[in-house]
C-alpha cells in the first residue's frame, strides 16, 4: 500500500513540476524583453521616408548618388532606414547592406599599432568582403573571389554521380567494347543499335563535361591575384604584391558585381565609427564610377548613416548630394522619462532619484534596452532582498564600463580601487579629530599645570617683573594719572597697564625730596617676555578664567564626542565616508569620474557589491561572517558593529586564545557570549581583552553600552572580572564627568554588591559617591542603594532633592552616612528636626544643640574635631555662638588645644567667670586673647593656677586697652586670707617690663600697695619707673630717692614732686646738688611758696656757683611775690642774671635791700645805656617800658638821678650834674 502511495506521489509531483514549468515558460515569454537590433517601425509619420523616397526618385534629375542620414549616436539611423526598406520592398529598390560594426572591436584591438592607410585598407576590404559575401558564389560566376561552399550529402551524392557517369562516358570513348560487356549488351540481336545509342549518349556526356570542366578551370585561373577568399573564418588573403587601394584595385569585381546583380541602393552604416572621412571620399568616388560605367548600366545610390559631428564645418555637405537630419528619439534629458515608463511594470522599488541621476548618462536607446533586459535578468537571479537602486545601479555601470565590471569579479579595477580606499578616506578623518582630540588634551595638559590660579596672583607677577624691570620706579603713571603697584592689580587699570609701549614711572629723587616722572622704552610685550616666552599675559589670563569656569571639564567632553565620531565613522557607509571627503578626485576620466561620484556618492555602489555582481552560496556561513572570519584570522580589524548572521556556526571556526585580541571585539558576537553559557572559556578570554585598558578596549565597552542587548549582564561580569575599573575610569582615564557618572550608575544598577565592595577597595569609589549629590536617585532601586551604603560607608556631603528619596535620607542621617558639612547639618535641621537655619551661620553649634535632633548632636559629639574643621571654623560669620556652647567646645577633651584657640579668635562671646572654664590652657588663651570679662577675679583665678605672668597671657590681657581701662577702675580685691597671693601678684605686675606703658599705668593703679625699697625695680624701664612713681606705688624715702636718683636720671625730681611735703619736711635727710635745684625750681608740682621754702633752705652756693641756677632763680624771684631772700642772694641775682630784665624787676621789688653801693654795681652791670646814668651830665635814653619808668622813679627816689622825662617813644635819664 505504501509503494503504491509513493507511486502516486511521484506521479502528482511530476505533474505539478510540468504545470510549473510551463507556466515558467508561459511567463518568460510574455515577459517584455527588449531587443537591440534596429526596429522597422521607426518612422510613424513617414518623414524621413518620404524624405529619402524624394531623393531617389530625383537620382537622375538632382543628380543625388549620395544621401547621408545624420544625427548622433543612437538617435534612431538604422531604425529608420530598416523601416525604409521594410516599407519600401518593391522592385524598384532592391537594397545591399554594409554595416562595419562587426569588425570595428577586431580592428580596434591593434589599431593603435596601425598607420591610417594601413587601417583604411582593412576598411575597405570589409566593405569589399560584405559587398561579394551579400550574394551567392552562382550569382557572379565570372568573379574571381572564390568562397568555400558547404556541400550537403545529397549534392555530394549528386555531384560524385555525375561524375562517375563522366568518367563512364571517356572510358568508353577509348574502351568501348569493355563497356558494353560490362552493360551485358553483346551478343543481342539488337546490340548494333543500342550500342549506337550508348556511344553517342556517353559522348554527349563526355564532351559535355569536358565543357563544363574547362570554363571551370578558365575561370580559376582568371582569379590569379586572390589567393585565398574564407568564408567560414570571414578573411580574405592578398597578394602581397598589391599594396594601393582595395577597391581601386578590385573596381573591376565591382562594377561586374552591380552588373550581374539587382542591387541599386546601398545602405552603409557604422563607418564613422572609424573617424576615417577618406573612406567617404573613397565611396563618393567608387559611386561615381559605378554610376558613370556602361558596363553596370544604372543608377546606384549610397545612403550613408553617419554621426553629425564626423565632419568639420562645412565638409559634410561636400561629400553627400543629400542630407537627412534625424532627431534623436532618447537622450540624456528625456531617457529618465523612458527608462522611468519601462521600469515601472518591472519593479516599483526604484526612487526615482536613481532614475534621474543615471539618465543623465544614458542617451541611446539600445544602451538603454540592453539596461533593462540584464536589470530583469540579474533581478530574477539574484537575491530578491537586494536593493533594487543597488543592482539598477550596477547594471548601468556595467553597460556603460564592462570593462571595469569585468574586473570587479577579481577585485581589481576602478570601482573596487575606491572602495578598498575607504580606509584610506577614514583614516584620513580619524587622523583630523585625532589632531583636535590631541590640541583639547594639549590645553587640559596646560590647564592641570597651571601654577598660578588667581588673576590677582598673575597679575603681581607682572607687576614685580616690571619693578625688576625699573627697579628705582615707585609708582607708574597711564595717561597722566599716577597708579600704585596696588592700584594696577585692577581689572580696568591693569588693561591700560597692557596697552602702553613705553612706561611713564615715578621715582624719588632725593635731591628734591619728592617723586619725579620718567619714561622708560620698555613694552608690555618687554615684561611679558621677561615673565614667560611661551604665553603673553592674556592667554595666562584666559587660562586662568578657563580653570575657574571649569574648561577642562568641557574639553573632556569634547574629547568624548570626538572619540564617539571616531567610532561612528568607522561604521560609516562608503557613501557617507565619501560625502565627507567632498573634495577627493575619485578618478581621472571626467565622464567617469562624474559616473562613479554619483553612484558611490549616494551609495549606489558600495562595500556590498558582490551581491549584486555574483551569486553567494550560504552554507554554514555568510558572506559577512565569513569575511569577518578572515579578518580575525588575519589579525585586521574590523568595527565592532559589523553585522554578524550565524554566530554560533561563526564562534566554532575561532579558537579561544583569538579572544584575547581586539580583532574578534564585535557587538553580535559579544551578545551571543553573553547568553550562552557554553562558551565561557571565550567569553573569559573577551573579559581579559576589555580589562587590558588599551584604546580599543574602552572604545568597545563604551560602544557596546550605548548598542549593545545584554547590558546588565555585561556590566555584571565586567565588575566581576575587572576589579581596578572604577581606579581606571576616574583616575587614569579621561572621561568627563558626565562619562564617569554613567558608569557609575551603569556599575551600582547591575554590579554585585561583592563586586562593588571589592571595586572600592582598589579605588577611591567611596570618595566619588560621598560627593555624588545625587547618589540616592542615581539608580532606582532603593534596596540596593541601602545595601551599597552600608556596606561601603561613603560620608555624603550632599544630598539633592532630600524630600523625594524621605526614606533613604532618613537612612543616611539615622545611620551616620554623611559628612558632616555645613550644607548637610542645615538640609539635616529643616527636614527631621522642623528646625528653622537663621542662626546656622552665625551660631552654627548653638542651633544644633538647641534642636531636637538627638542623632545629629551625638553624632556632631563622636566627631566633634571634624564638625569644627570642617564646619564651625570654615563658617566665616559663625562668630555669636552663646557662652554654654563655647564652654561644651573648650571643656571637651577630644578637640586639640589648636582648634579650641582657634574657636576662642573666631568667637565673640566674652566668658564671663574663667572659673567655669576647665583647662588652664584654653584660660590662658582667652586671655591672651582678651575674650575673659576684664575684671580682677578672673585674672586672678588663672594666676591663681599658674603664680606667673610670665607666660604672656595676662600680659596680653593687660595689654589690651580696652581691658586695662576697665581694670583700672577697681582696685584689686584682697582680704587677709590672700593678701600673700595679692601681694605676690601685684609685684609680678609691677616687675613686668612687657606690659605696654599705657597699659601698665592703668593697672598699676588697681595695685593697693605701696613697695618699699626692698622691691627691685632698676630692671624696669625709665617709663615704668616713672609710672611707679606717678601711682605713688614706690615710698617716699631717702633710699628710693637716692636708688632713683643712682639709676633714673630725672626721675628723682618726679619722685620729690610726688611727695613735695614730705620732702621739703625731711630736706635735710636729701641731697640736692645744682642740677636738682635747677629741675626743682622749674617744677609745675611745687608751689610757688613749696619753692620758696627750698629756696630758704637750700645751700645758696649750690645756687651762685652756678650760671643756669642764677638764671632760674632770678626768673623765679623776679615773678614772684616778695620773700625773705638774703641780700648777698639778691645782689648775685641783679649782677649776674642773665636776663637784664629779671634784674631789673628783682631790683625794683627789693631796692630796699640795696645800698648805693650795691645799686651801682647793679647798675654798672647792666651795661650800656644803663651804666651811663651812672655818670654826670649824660642823659641815656632808655626803652619805654613800664620797668624802666619804676627803676627811674626808684633811682631819682635814692637821689642816683636827677629826673627823667618821655617823648613817648623814650624815656631820657637826666644824671646828676656833680
Amino acid at each position: 500500500m505504501k509503494k503504491q502511495l509513493l507511486i502516486l506521489l511521484n506521479y502528482t509531483i511530476c505533474i505539478l513540476k510540468k504545470w510549473s514549468n510551463k507556466l515558467n515558460t508561459a511567463q518568460i515569454h510574455n515577459d517584455d524583453y527588449q531587443s537591440l537590433t534596429p526596429i522597422d517601425n521607426a518612422d510613424e509619420d513617414q518623414t524621413y521616408s518620404n524624405a529619402i523616397i524624394w531623393a531617389l526618385e530625383n537620382r537622375n534629375t538632382r543628380n543625388i548618388k549620395n544621401i547621408a542620414l545624420t544625427g548622433s549616436y543612437g538617435s534612431g539611423k538604422s531604425s529608420i532606414l530598416k523601416t525604409f526598406q521594410k516599407n519600401n520592398q518593391s522592385c524598384e529598390y532592391n537594397f545591399l547592406n554594409i554595416s562595419l560594426a562587426t569588425f570595428k572591436d577586431e580592428i580596434e584591438e591593434d589599431s593603435c599599432s596601425k598607420k591610417d592607410d594601413e587601417l583604411l585598407r582593412l576598411i575597405e576590404l570589409s566593405i569589399l568582403q560584405q559587398i561579394f559575401y551579400h550574394v551567392e558564389n552562382n550569382k557572379i560566376p565570372d568573379s574571381r573571389f572564390k568562397k568555400i561552399n558547404s556541400i550537403s550529402n545529397q549534392k555530394l551524392f549528386k555531384y560524385t554521380l555525375y561524375i562517375i557517369v563522366w568518367l563512364f562516358s571517356i572510358f568508353n570513348l577509348f574502351f568501348p567494347k569493355l563497356i558494353y560487356k560490362l552493360l551485358l549488351i553483346d551478343g543481342f540481336s539488337d546490340n548494333a543499335s543500342i550500342e549506337t545509342i550508348i556511344h553517342y549518349s556517353l559522348l554527349s556526356i563526355a564532351f559535355i563535361g569536358l565543357y563544363i570542366f574547362i570554363s571551370k578551370t578558365i575561370r580559376v585561373f582568371n582569379s590569379s591575384k586572390i589567393n585565398k577568399l574564407n568564408i567560414q573564418s570571414g578573411e580574405i588573403e592578398i597578394d602581397k604584391e598589391i599594396d594601393k587601394s582595395i577597391l581601386n584595385n578590385h573596381l573591376d569585381e565591382i562594377l561586374y558585381f552591380f552588373e550581374v546583380t539587382h542591387y541599386n541602393v546601398v545602405i552603409i552604416e557604422d563607418l564613422d565609427r572609424f573617424g576615417q572621412t577618406e573612406i567617404f571620399t573613397k565611396l563618393r568616388e567608387l559611386n561615381s564610377l559605378i554610376n558613370n560605367s556602361l558596363q553596370v548600366g544604372k543608377e546606384v545610390v549610397f545612403i550613408y548613416a553617419v554621426k553629425d559631428d564626423m565632419f568639420k564645418d562645412k565638409d559634410r555637405t561636400k561629400f553627400f548630394d543629400f542630407i537627412i537630419p534625424i532627431i534623436p528619439v532618447i537622450n540624456s534629458s528625456n531617457s529618465n522619462d523612458i527608462l522611468l515608463n519601462k521600469l515601472t511594470p518591472i519593479s516599483t522599488e526604484i526612487s526615482t532619484d536613481l532614475i534621474d541621476d543615471l539618465s543623465l548618462f544614458i542617451d541611446d536607446m539600445r544602451l538603454l534596452n540592453n539596461i533593462l533586459n540584464e536589470y530583469k535578468i540579474y533581478q530574477s537571479k539574484l537575491s530578491n532582498k537586494l536593493s533594487q537602486d543597488k543592482l539598477l545601479a550596477m547594471i548601468v555601470y556595467k553597460n556603460i564600463h564592462p570593462g571595469d565590471f569585468v574586473r570587479l569579479h577579481n577585485s581589481e579595477g576602478l570601482i573596487y580601487d575606491i572602495i578598498k580606499k575607504k580606509q584610506e578616506y577614514l583614516q584620513i578623518q580619524i587622523s583630523n579629530i585625532n589632531k583636535k582630540i590631541e590640541t583639547l588634551n594639549d590645553e587640559i595638559e596646560v590647564l592641570e599645570k597651571l601654577g598660578i590660579k588667581n588673576i590677582k596672583e598673575l597679575r603681581a607677577i607682572y607687576i614685580e617683573a616690571l619693578i625688576e624691570i625699573i627697579p628705582k620706579s615707585v609708582s607708574i603713571s597711564i595717561d597722566n594719572t599716577e597708579y600704585t603697584f596696588k592700584k594696577l592689580k585692577e581689572d580696568s587699570n591693569f588693561k591700560k597697564l597692557l596697552n602702553q609701549t613705553s612706561l611713564r614711572y615715578y621715582y624719588y629723587h632725593p635731591s628734591y625730596g619728592d617723586n619725579r616722572l620718567d619714561t622708560n622704552n620698555t613694552k608690555f610685550s618687554d615684561v611679558e617676555n621677561l615673565v614667560d616666552n611661551e604665553y603673553n599675559y592674556l592667554e595666562r589670563e584666559q587660562q586662568i578664567l578657563d580653570w575657574e569656569n571649569e574648561k577642562i571639564e568641557m574639553l573632556k567632553k569634547e574629547i568624548e564626542s570626538f572619540n564617539k565620531e571616531k567610532i561612528a565613522i568607522k561604521s560609516l557607509p562608503l557613501k557617507e565616508v565619501l560625502q565627507r571627503n567632498e573634495n577627493a578626485n575619485l578618478l581621472d576620466n571626467e565622464k567617469q569620474n562624474r559616473l562613479i561620484n554619483i553612484l558611490l556618492r549616494n551609495g549606489y555602489i558600495d562595500e556590498d557589491y558582490y551581491d549584486y555582481i555574483s551569486h553567494f552560496y550560504e552554507g554554514s556561513l555568510t558572506r559577512e561572517d565569513k569575511d569577518f572570519l578572515i579578518n580575525v584570522k588575519s589579525q585586521a580589524s574590523s568595527d565592532f558593529n559589523y553585522k554578524l548572521n550565524k554566530v554560533e556556526n561563526l564562534l566554532k571556526k575561532i579558537k579561544d586564545d583569538y579572544f584575547e585580541k581586539e580583532f574578534v571585539l564585535n557587538y553580535n558576537l559579544f551578545d551571543f557570549l553573553l547568553t550562552n553559557s557554553k562558551y565561557k572559556s571565550k567569553l573569559k578570554s573577551t573579559f581579559n581583552n576589555l580589562k587590558n585598558k588599551s584604546d580599543n578596549s574602552i572604545a568597545f565597552i563604551d560602544g557596546y553600552i550605548e548598542e549593545g542587548n545584554n547590558i546588565a549582564k555585561f556590566i555584571k561580569l565586567l565588575c566581576e572580572d575587572w576589579k581596578e575599573i572604577w581606579n581606571y575610569i576616574e583616575l587614569e582615564s579621561d572621561f568627563s564627568l558626565e562619562k564617569k557618572e554613567v558608569y557609575l550608575k551603569l556599575i551600582l544598577e547591575y554590579a554585585d554588591i561583592s563586586s562593588i565592595k571589592t571595586i572600592s577597595y582598589n579605588s577611591k569609589l567611596i570618595d566619588f559617591i560621598s560627593n555624588k549629590k545625587d547618589f540616592l536617585t542615581v539608580i532606582t532601586n532603593q534596596d540596593k542603594i541601602r545595601k551599597i551604603i552600608k556596606e561601603l560607608n561613603p560620608k555624603l556631603k550632599f544630598i539633592d532633592n532630600a524630600e523625594q528619596t524621605l526614606d533613604l535620607f532618613i537612612f543616611v542621617y539615622e545611620g551616620n552616612f554623611y559628612d558632616i558639612n555645613y550644607n548637610m547639618i542645615e538640609l539635616i535641621l529643616k527636614i527631621n528636626c522642623n528646625s528653622e537655619s537663621i542662626n546656622l551661620r552665625e551660631a552654627n553649634y548653638t542651633a544644633i544643640q538647641n534642636s531636637e535632633c538627638i542623632f545629629l548632636i551625638k553624632y556632631i559629639d563622636e566627631n566633634i574635631q571634624k564638625y569644627i574643621s570642617n564646619v564651625f571654623l570654615k563658617l566665616d560669620n559663625n562668630t555669636r555662638e552663646n557662652e554654654t556652647s563655647i564652654l561644651k567646645l573648650l571643656n571637651n577633651e577630644n578637640l586639640s588645644l589648636s582648634d579650641k584657640e582657634k574657636i576662642i579668635i573666631k568667637e565673640e562671646v566674652i566668658i564671663s567667670k574663667l572659673e567655669d572654664n576647665e583647662d588652664n590652657e584654653v584660660s590662658g588663651i582667652l586671655l591672651r586673647l582678651s575674650k575673659v570679662k576684664p575684671i580682677w577675679s578672673n585674672i586672678l583665678d588663672y594666676y591663681d593656677h599658674n603664680e606667673n605672668i610670665a607666660d604672656g597671657n595676662i600680659v596680653s590681657f593687660f595689654n589690651n586697652l580696652k581691658n586695662s581701662q576697665l581694670l583700672s577702675k577697681n582696685k584689686i580685691p584682697y582680704v587677709i586670707e590672700n593678701r600673700p597671693l595679692i601681694e605676690k601678684f601685684s609685684k609680678d605686675i609691677i616687675l613686668n617690663e612687657t606690659i605696654a606703658d599705657e597699659n601698665y599705668n592703668l593697672v598699676t593703679k588697681s595695685i593697693p600697695f605701696i613697695f618699699p625699697k626692698s622691691l627691685n625695680y632698676t630692671e624696669l624701664s625709665y617709663n615704668k619707673v616713672e609710672i611707679l612713681i606717678n601711682n605713688r606705688k614706690l615710698i617716699f624715702n631717702n633710699e628710693n630717692y637716692n636708688l632713683i636718683k643712682e639709676n633714673f636720671e630725672g626721675l628723682c625730681i618726679l619722685f620729690l614732686e610726688n611727695y613735695t611735703a614730705d620732702f621739703l619736711a625731711d630736706f635735710e635727710n636729701f641731697t640736692v646738688n645744682s642740677n636738682d635745684f635747677t629741675s626743682l625750681i622749674s617744677s609745675v608740682k611745687f608751689s610757688m611758696d613749696e619753692k620758696i621754702e627750698l629756696i630758704t633752705k637750700i645751700d645758696e652756693t649750690i645756687i651762685v656757683n652756678e650760671q643756669k641756677n642764677i638764671n632760674k632763680l632770678s626768673e623765679f624771684v623776679a615773678n614772684s611775690k616778695n620773700f625773705e631772700i638774703t641780700i648777698t642772694l639778691l645782689e648775685c641775682l641783679v649782677v649776674k642774671s642773665a636776663i637784664k630784665e629779671n634784674r631789673i624787676k628783682i631790683y625794683n621789688k627789693y631796692y630796699n635791700k640795696f645800698n648805693l653801693d650795691s645799686t651801682s654795681k647793679f647798675l654798672q652791670s647792666l651795661g650800656y645805656p644803663y651804666s651811663d646814668i651812672l655818670v654826670l651830665k649824660k642823659r641815656p635814653s632808655l626803652d619805654h617800658k613800664q620797668l624802666n619808668f619804676n627803676l627811674a622813679d626808684i633811682l631819682k627816689n635814692k637821689g642816683f638821678i636827677k629826673n627823667f622825662t618821655s617823648d613817648g617813644k623814650t624815656l631820657k635819664v637826666i644824671a646828676l650834674h656833680k
